[in-house]
């Protein structure tokens, strides 16, 4: 898939960096998330079987039309502004192309039954800036 985030600054702050939210990487080998839950449980690694393991498979980034490099660090993503965003109005478009496998299994907001996908919340996504 694709995304387009058109992201406005409302706060009194000038923005360098953005950070998004890569849920789906709670699914790859040696995330915390497999830290914390058994490879057998709803959200466990096991969902994906033999098949390609979880987590996002990340294609070209780009903020306004410009390749940026992403930083990942587990679940998050920091984009690291050539032009920082304005205070109080100033936007920015943010695009990402990302692939992943949909657990055999399911999981939470999240699964598959024969041709049936059920997918919710699973795309990459501007974290609150707070």
């Amino acid at each position: 898939g694709a995304v387009t985030l058109r992201y406005t600054n409302n706060s009194p702050d000038t923005l360098r960096l953005l950070w998004l939210q890569l849920d789906q990487n709670l699914y790859r080998p040696g995330s915390k998330g497999s830290a914390l839950f058994p490879a057998d449980s709803r959200w466990g690694t096991r969902a994906f079987g033999g098949r390609s393991p979880g987590g996002y498979d990340l294609g070209a980034v780009t903020v306004d039309g410009r390749a940026v490099q992403p930083h990942v660090d587990d679940t998050m993503m920091r984009l690291d502004l050539a032009r920082p965003v304005a205070p109080r109005g100033g936007r920015a478009a943010v695009t990402v192309a990302f692939r992943f496998a949909v657990p055999e299994h399911g999981s939470d907001r999240m699964g598959r039954d024969s041709a049936l996908f059920e997918i919710a919340q699973w795309y990459p996504r501007v974290a609150v800036y707070d």
